[in-house]
């Protein structure tokens, strides 16, 4: 019962660190995304 219970715990850690890390990688491509557009109206500008 106990061994489930650990198994249990590790599974939902695993799954909050996948989670995270898709979250870093989308505000990533965001933050990437504004860069770009913000340069690319710079450029635009001038």
């Amino acid at each position: 019962m106990k061994k489930l219970e650990i198994l249990i715990r590790n599974a939902k850690n695993h799954f909050n660190q996948i989670q995270l890390l898709s979250v870093v990688k989308a505000t990533c491509v965001v933050l990437v995304a504004v860069i770009f557009l913000v340069c690319g109206k710079k450029d635009l500008v001038r």
